[in-house]
């Protein structure tokens, strides 16, 4: 009987040792000690952020020049400022603020608007520059 009980109790722990997770010669799920990289896109910072300031300013012109009571010049000035709020592996978000100005003709008056702003956010990838969200419009006087 002592000769049984040694190949029987053998049995028994590699069953225990197969439940409990050790190694039993059957697949198993191991975990990789690599570490995950983000991939960013290849466009750089600077590139993303003439591309969005670029946008900012046809949407403002296109928004102006399209208005029937402006009259004359129309004009993007002062500090562009672009801000990179972050980076993915699909592209990057950039918040703009840009300073525009316009002559206008209104309920038979003439006049000038300077210092406005606007804000809006972009999402610049190699391939495209896409308008997220304006926060701060485009503001027409009348």
């Amino acid at each position: 009987m002592g000769s049984r009980i040694g190949p029987l109790a053998v049995a028994v722990l590699l069953v225990l040792a197969g439940c409990s997770g050790m190694p039993s010669g059957g697949s198993q799920t191991t975990q990789s000690s690599e570490k995950t990289t983000v991939q960013t896109p290849s466009i750089s910072t600077e590139t993303a952020k003439e591309q969005a300031l670029e946008a900012e300013e046809t949407r403002i012109k296109r928004i102006l020049e399209n208005a029937s009571n402006i009259t004359g010049s129309v004009g993007v000035y002062g500090e562009k400022k672009a801000t990179v709020l972050n980076r993915s592996s699909e592209g990057i978000r950039i918040r703009v603020v840009m300073s525009y100005s316009y002559e206008y003709h209104c309920n038979g008056k003439d006049g000038n608007v300077d210092s406005l702003t606007t804000q809006a956010v972009y999402f610049v990838t190699n391939d495209s520059t896409k308008l997220v969200e304006v926060e701060k419009e485009v503001n027409l006087i009348c």
